[in-house]
């Protein structure tokens, strides 16, 4: 499990990769610095709040969710009945990030 979360953050831009449970609880974490603790609470939030719009809307499930920002990304994964968060610095390096958020779900899941 650290060995993924620690291959996420070796991306250039990364700078936070969280495994949580859907309350927001940290399970596992690689990060430049701890101020990640707190957002994995309001990510759980966030992921709850876009699974519930998409039932509403007979969407699907949701498998990720992208909050763009000024200064970079947040990409939420869905890891079966966890939460994969990671963030990135540079909005160009969204599609990386996105891709390798999902392999990293998919590894994590066969870990479980």
């Amino acid at each position: 499990m650290e060995e993924i979360l620690q291959a996420l953050l070796a991306i250039d831009s990364v700078t936070c990769a969280v495994l949580a449970s859907r309350d927001g609880l940290i399970i596992a974490s690689a990060a430049e610095d701890s101020a990640h603790m707190p957002r994995a609470a309001i990510a759980a939030a966030l992921m709850e709040n876009a699974e519930k719009y998409c039932r509403d809307m007979r969407l699907g499930g949701v498998q990720q969710t992208v909050i763009t920002a000024g200064n970079g990304i947040m990409v939420l994964t869905e890891v079966g009945r966890m939460l994969l968060i990671t963030e990135s610095s540079r909005l160009n390096a969204a599609g990386l990030v996105m891709a390798e958020s999902r392999r990293a779900s998919r590894a994590l899941q066969r870990q479980q």
